[in-house]
C-alpha cells in the first residue's frame, strides 16, 4: 500500500478522537519512521516488535506507553501485525 494511503488511513481512523490522541499517534508514527529509516511495508511485523523493544529498553518507556505506541503503529500499518503484536507487561 502506498505510503500516502497509509497516512490518509491514519487520518481517517483518528477522526472523532481528541486532538491529544491524534497528536500522540502522529508523534509515534513519526518516531517509528525515523527509527525505521526506510519506507514502511505491510510486512513489518518483526520491525514493529523490534521498535517495541527499542522503546522499552533504550528509551525506558513504561509498558503502557509502549502499548500506546503499538496501537498507533497498528492504525498506521492497517493492523498488519495485529495478532502478532505482543503487549508489553508491567
Amino acid at each position: 500500500m502506498p505510503y500516502f494511503n497509509k497516512l490518509q488511513r491514519l487520518h481517517q481512523q483518528t477522526l472523532g478522537h481528541y486532538c491529544r490522541t491524534i497528536k500522540n499517534y502522529s508523534f509515534v508514527v513519526q518516531h517509528y519512521l525515523t527509527w525505521l529509516k526506510r519506507t514502511p511495508s505491510d510486512k513489518d511485523i518483526q520491525e514493529i516488535k523490534k521498535f517495541q523493544l527499542f522503546l522499552k529498553e533504550n528509551k525506558n518507556y513504561s509498558p503502557r506507553t509502549v502499548n500506546l505506541a503499538t496501537a498507533a503503529e497498528s492504525v498506521f500499518t492497517g493492523g498488519c501485525g495485529e495478532n502478532n503484536n505482543e503487549r508489553i507487561k508491567s
